[in-house]
């Protein structure tokens, strides 16, 4: 990879935030309509089991990115809506590459990210001292600035 490629100004963080939030409405919804039925069985010790809502969500996610910026031109859903698309910086056409390497990276956010986040959410929720992982691997806590 060869990061000193000069490239064309990109489009900022608010329309890339608005199609990554369309997208994630779109993926969202397709997945629970096609994956529903499956995983709505998947129970253990009479428990349903959220992980596989996940996994197929993950699944679904990396298709998405995947298919349809090859198949549109660069756009996906949101892109198209915002108006805005992926482009190679060279002005060639998108290759398979391009998109496996962008579709990797959205998936490992979705796999590493998002299950600190609810771990760590799950964390204030349910322990007694009220920390997230990031206070326990720091040995800190949060306060009220005026103690009660």
């Amino acid at each position: 990879m060869d990061f000193s490629v000069e490239s064309p100004v990109s489009v900022g963080l608010t329309e890339r935030f608005i199609a990554y939030v369309i997208d994630s409405v779109m993926i969202a919804i397709l997945s629970t309509v096609l994956f529903w039925p499956l995983s709505s069985n998947i129970t253990y010790e009479g428990f349903y089991v959220v992980l596989f809502d996940y996994l197929f969500f993950l699944l679904f996610s990396f298709i998405y990115y995947l298919l349809l910026p090859l198949i549109w031109k660069g756009h996906t859903v949101g892109k198209r809506i915002m108006g805005i698309r992926i482009a190679d910086v060279s002005e060639e056409e998108l290759i398979m590459n391009q998109i496996v390497i962008r579709a990797a990276f959205h998936g490992a956010l979705y796999l590493v990210i998002l299950p600190l986040v609810i771990w760590s959410i799950s964390s204030i929720v349910n322990r007694e001292d009220k920390r997230a992982l990031h206070d326990l691997a720091s040995a800190t806590y949060v306060e009220y600035s005026h103690k009660k």
